[in-house]
Formats: C-alpha cells, structure tokens, sequence
C-alpha cells in the first residue's frame, strides 16, 4: 500500500485516522496529522471507508504543494519567522493583533497562525532591494 505524504501544513508525517464507525461496524478513515494544534491534527475532513483506503491516499498526495519554488509551497510558523526577521515572536503576534504586521497570516487552527513563505520571502527581497 502507498504511504500518504507528509502534511502540508506541519510538514510531519499524515497518517490515517480512525473515524467513528457505523452502525454496521465498519471501518472508516480521514488523512491527517496528530500534530498538537495542526489545523489537519483532527483529519482532512474525507471519511472514508477501508475498501477505498489507497484512493484517498492518492488524492492525499496530489495536492498542489508540488509547485517548482518551495517557498510557494510552505508557511512559516510564528517562532520560525521571528528567528528570520530577528525579533521575538510575541512581538509578531502583538503586530498581527493590531493589523501592523506587513502580511497576513493563516489561521490554522484554534489558537495557531501561519504565514506563507512566498510572502515573506517576497518582503524581505523588497526591503534589500529598497537598502
């Protein structure tokens, strides 16, 4: 059988999970990740049955994160993009509460945001060629 991909938002690896069973007992699944706080830690949102397992493992992998440029592809967590910008996350946070922040984030959970890489790397080229 093949392996589903890693999760696109928490780039660890998916799994499949098991969805409540009907009435019948029968076996149902959702791909996703069991990452504290990743928006797929609770499934992808497709219930599944067993019998159509590897299909929805090939759907699972044909996501549109297999663009050419990586940075399109990917987000930045909020401590990871404190270290790129160096300064603290908390301060990002602050910024983003107040609508000052140069970007938008992706909420991606209850109390998680991400922003998309492509963004910030497009902000950060701008402010060197603007040096």
């Amino acid at each position: 059988m093949i392996k589903p991909k890693p999760c696109p938002f928490c780039n660890k690896e998916a799994k499949l999970l098991p969805y409540e069973k009907s009435k019948s007992n029968e076996s149902y699944f959702s791909i996703g990740c069991e990452t504290e706080g990743c928006y797929m830690q609770e499934g992808s949102g497709w219930e599944f049955h067993e019998n159509d397992t590897e299909f929805h493992i090939k759907l699972w992998n044909k996501r549109s994160n297999e663009l050419p440029n990586k940075s399109l592809r990917r987000f930045y967590s909020l401590k990871e993009l404190g270290e790129i910008l160096g300064i603290n996350y908390h301060s990002i946070y602050a910024l983003v509460e107040r609508n000052t922040f140069p970007f938008k984030p992706v909420k991606i959970g209850a109390k998680s945001i991400r922003f998309f890489c492509s963004d910030v790397d497009e902000y950060i080229n701008n402010l060197k060629r603007n040096k």
